[in-house]
């Protein structure tokens, strides 16, 4: 099971009202493809977050640092040492 550490931090994230992201989906999922997380909310209120499905380099990095606190990954060690080496 993989669990993103922005989840469990409160990071910075773009938000988008439901009726204003139906006119800028292709821009959201830019965005998520970026590595962005992008929150909807439905009358102010967050319904859904679109993620991207890799890991950005920063929350490899947070997620070494998490480690070394004794934090569990959610990933197998190797998987994210040889995502870490990448960058």
């Amino acid at each position: 099971m993989y669990i993103s550490l922005p989840y469990l931090y409160n990071f910075s994230m773009k938000s988008y009202n439901v009726s204003e992201a139906r006119e800028k989906f292709a821009a959201i999922v830019k965005q998520a493809e970026a590595g962005e997380i992008v929150e909807l909310l439905r009358h102010g209120v967050p319904v859904v977050r679109v993620v991207p499905v890799k890991p950005t380099p920063s929350e490899t990095l947070a997620q070494f640092r998490a480690m070394r606190e004794g934090k569990r990954l959610g990933v197998p060690v190797m998987a994210a040492i040889a995502e870490g080496r990448r960058f």
